[in-house]
């Protein structure tokens, strides 16, 4: 059983507060919901819902665990995201990195000036400094 997923099926079950609506939801069969809460409660040793034909509630140690996977899950979203976005970061460094070669290899066909006068780079600023 994916942990994850599991955690996931719960925290479905328990704000659509309905095996069916949770299965629409995870786009999975109302069995498939069942058979994941049923292995998880047994896989914990603790009856995480009350069903009835009326209602699904969380027990004391449901409501913690939904809590808690709740955190889970949140947590493993934002690190899904944040290494989505790393390459993303990472093509602006190297766009930054080519516009600044690009930059000095225009700085380097200036090295020397029309009037045949030496110029070279202060490696400290990007300004131009004339060699006297």
């Amino acid at each position: 059983m994916d942990r994850l997923q599991a955690m996931e099926t719960f925290v479905r079950v328990v704000e659509t507060g309905s095996f069916s609506a949770a299965a629409r939801d995870l786009r999975v069969g109302q069995p498939a919901v069942s058979k994941i809460i049923a292995t998880l409660e047994s896989r914990l040793g603790v009856r995480l819902l009350v069903r009835s034909t009326r209602r699904l509630q969380p027990t004391e140690a449901g409501q913690a665990f939904h809590e808690r996977a709740r955190r889970v899950i949140d947590e493993a979203d934002w690190l899904i995201d944040r290494q989505a976005h790393e390459p993303a970061k990472q093509q602006v460094v190297l766009k930054l990195l080519d516009q600044h070669a690009l930059a000095a290899n225009r700085i380097e066909h200036l090295h020397h000036s029309e009037d045949g006068e030496a110029r070279d780079i202060d490696d400290t600023s990007p300004v131009l400094a004339t060699r006297r």
